[in-house]
């Protein structure tokens, strides 16, 4: 398999804004995008379904979404420390290589 064809994911995510120059975001929207997207729909499904009161809607609503937004905060600090070896072996590198 061709170099080119194994970097196209993250070059496609190299050609995005904030994914420029960061690993950790790179890989923190691949793991979000799998894990979330099924559980959002979930969510959503739920929440447009006429079987519940739109306060109890509400209420499964604002607790996934807290969830949701708590979790990706701790994978994200657990994703930069994980990464350090990563992020310090480039580092080094860039210093060299200037």
């Amino acid at each position: 398999m061709q170099l080119k064809h194994k970097l196209s994911l993250y070059s496609f995510l190299s050609h995005l804004g904030w994914f420029k120059k960061s690993y950790t975001a790179k890989i923190m929207l691949v793991a979000f995008l799998g894990t979330h997207v099924p559980l959002l729909a979930l969510v959503f499904s739920f929440v447009i379904s006429n079987s519940y009161s739109w306060e109890m809607a509400a209420r499964v609503l604002v607790i996934a979404l807290l969830s949701t937004l708590a979790g990706t905060a701790a994978t994200l600090y657990a994703l930069r420390h994980l990464l350090s070896p990563v992020i310090l072996t480039s580092d080094t590198l860039q210093d060299y290589l200037n």
